[in-house]
């Protein structure tokens, strides 16, 4: 990996990092952070969130005892024009085991980079998730190991709102 995309790559897990903890400090509600359930039972359950145009879609079967509280967060990156789709467990573990996931963007958007995260943040290696660029989303691979506790799409809103 080069120094440049290692650089990147730390800049946007610091973020996501930042934006979890300036989340849970926060009372207020906002329109671009929802609280949502995971649903055990190895059937296919499906969670949306829009803002401005673009759609952040989790989609996945997992196994486990009972349903938990996840959150899903749209968030934009002031500083380098670009926004972020964030699925997670808010206190970093997950007791479920995932067969299959994905998080894609719909809509006029050109996703940059993709990051998988299991228990205590620990993240997942490059051959248990698949990065489609082309396509605006990332899901598991063959080789996953079944833990995920966070998941994040990094994008830029390529149509002419300039409000996003």
């Amino acid at each position: 990996m080069s120094s440049v995309a290692l650089c990147a790559s730390f800049f946007f897990f610091s973020l996501l990092v930042s934006v979890t903890f300036a989340t849970s400090q926060s009372d207020a509600p906002s329109p671009y952070l929802q609280m949502f359930d995971v649903k055990p039972g190895g059937v296919q359950h499906e969670f949306s969130m829009e803002r401005d145009g673009i759609k952040c879609t989790f989609t996945y079967v997992c196994q486990g005892g009972t349903n938990e509280k996840w959150r899903m967060l749209i968030t934009q990156i002031h500083e380098v024009g670009t926004y972020g789709c964030v699925v997670e467990r808010e206190s970093g573990t997950s007791y479920l085991f995932f067969q299959s996931f994905t998080l894609a963007l719909l809509g006029e958007a050109e996703a940059h980079q993709a990051h998988a995260f299991g228990n205590g943040g620990r993240e997942l290696k490059p051959e248990e998730f698949k990065f489609d660029k082309a396509a605006a989303k990332v899901q598991n691979s063959d080789k996953f190991g079944a833990e995920l506790a966070r998941l994040a799409l990094e994008f830029s809103a390529t149509g002419k709102r300039s409000d996003l």
